[in-house]
């Protein structure tokens, strides 16, 4: 990849380069580089003239990097394997997360449901005032959460489920609300 990338550089297709990549430490251990490549002044023919590059080590990034990713597929694992359904929303009940069990029983893929509107897909239209209301009392912190309610959703193939919910609020560093947390058993 890296050659690659040089040789894309020195032919003049590409003007600027940015690659991650590791080097084998004399002591037999992998540490990743960033190299960063720009041409500054290039030949008639287009052909680079002059280039400036930047290597740093950036092993500890990388390696906090995956950390961050291994830990989120593990936390993803443990929540699959709930038969209910865990859910994320944003303060505007945006769906932000939720677990395989969810789709499965909102009858719909991952990408068919993040980024939705929780409210106006998943609801009934004469439950959504009731719902928003006790939405927004916990998004203020009016309410603390982690009573448990009942409420029905509309799946995307427009079945009518029976759901006992139990809600949380989620809080950033700062303390501030940041959106909810939701487990949904199926009890149709």
């Amino acid at each position: 990849v890296v050659q690659h990338t040089m040789d894309q550089i020195a032919s003049g297709e590409r003007d600027q380069a940015l690659v991650d990549y590791r080097l084998v430490h004399k002591d037999g251990h992998l540490i990743w580089f960033s190299s960063r490549a720009s041409v500054i002044r290039s030949q008639p023919d287009g052909s680079p003239d002059i280039v400036v590059g930047v290597q740093r080590n950036v092993d500890e990034r990388k390696r906090t990097e995956i950390a961050l990713i291994k830990a989120r597929e593990k936390a993803q694992r443990y929540l699959n394997i709930t038969p209910s359904i865990i859910l994320s929303l944003s303060l505007d009940a945006t769906v932000e997360e939720i677990n395989e069990a969810g789709c499965t029983i909102l009858e719909g893929k991952r990408e068919d449901v993040i980024g939705k509107k929780w409210m106006d897909i998943f609801l009934l239209e004469e439950d959504r005032q009731a719902v928003r209301a006790v939405f927004e009392s916990l998004s203020a912190g009016r309410i603390t959460g982690n009573e448990i309610v009942e409420g029905r959703v509309k799946t995307l193939n427009g079945n009518i489920l029976d759901i006992l919910w139990t809600n949380s609020i989620i809080r950033d560093d700062a303390g501030r609300i940041r959106g909810t947390l939701s487990a949904g058993h199926d009890i149709t």
